[in-house]
């Protein structure tokens, strides 16, 4: 059996608190993402340009003073068009949530309020991040429409079984 890769993430946020409550987050409930952070649309870019793609790119809504629908359509000539790109939020925002979709982006999220929150959130990137992570392998362990497709890596069949009850749950 071959090594297992671990899931990329991207975090380009500007508040540095949230930042680094993600990066604490990460470390207990997700600590096999190789997760990383930037601040700046530049630093976004750049993190984009060097090294492995992510498997997930979550954006802040207001990076700085750049929308993240701005971003969105920017990243649709890039290389990293093809990596899900989650949209965060600290409200709900219908008009900029319609504009992001529009422009590429795979979902559009509530940023987590407190530290507990994370474990949701991160549930559903891992999710993204092994869809994603399957396309690039060209393993298809999870297919498109969310369907298993042979054996997932230890631990992740009952996280991605419980966070897909937990959607079915909350839309009952």
């Amino acid at each position: 059996m071959g090594d297992v890769v671990p899931l990329r993430v991207l975090l380009a946020d500007d508040n540095e608190a949230d930042r680094e409550l993600a990066y604490e987050a990460v470390a207990e409930f997700a600590p096999d993402f190789a997760f990383t952070t930037v601040g700046t649309r530049a630093a976004l870019f750049n993190a984009l340009e060097i090294g492995a793609l992510p498997h997930v790119l979550l954006l802040d809504l207001h990076l700085g003073l750049d929308l993240g629908s701005e971003i969105a359509e920017q990243l649709r000539s890039h290389a990293a068009k093809e990596v899900p790109l989650v949209i965060l939020s600290s409200a709900e925002d219908e008009v900029e949530r319609a504009r992001c979709l529009a422009t590429g982006a795979v979902d559009f999220w509530l940023k987590p309020l407190c530290y507990a929150d994370y474990g949701e959130l991160l549930q559903r990137v891992r999710v993204l991040s092994l869809r994603r992570q399957a396309v690039e392998t060209q393993n298809p362990v999870i297919d498109a429409f969310g369907l298993k497709r042979g054996p997932l890596p230890s631990g992740v069949a009952a996280a991605a079984e419980q966070a897909s009850q937990k959607r079915q749950h909350e839309e009952d």
